[in-house]
């Protein structure tokens, strides 16, 4: 599939690439409109505030040395 060899085969190409366009767009929409529109979450504001103002939990994890040297 090349360039088009005259100028009539332009309008043609044009058009076939704005329905290929059109139908990938309309494609996407619909995906979106049955897959992610269902499942909007919805979110308190001031609950989701609070929880970044809190300080992080202290972990439970102890420091490990990684370093070799001794334990030879």
């Amino acid at each position: 599939m090349g360039l088009p060899e005259n100028r009539q085969e332009r309008p043609r190409l044009a058009l076939h690439l704005s329905i290929v366009l059109a139908l990938k767009f309309a494609l996407l929409a619909l995906l979106w409109y049955l897959l992610v529109l269902p499942y909007r979450v919805e979110i308190d504001a001031p609950a989701m505030g609070e929880r970044l103002t809190q300080a992080a939990p202290p972990s439970n994890l102890k420091e490990q040395a990684y370093d070799r040297s001794d334990r030879r």
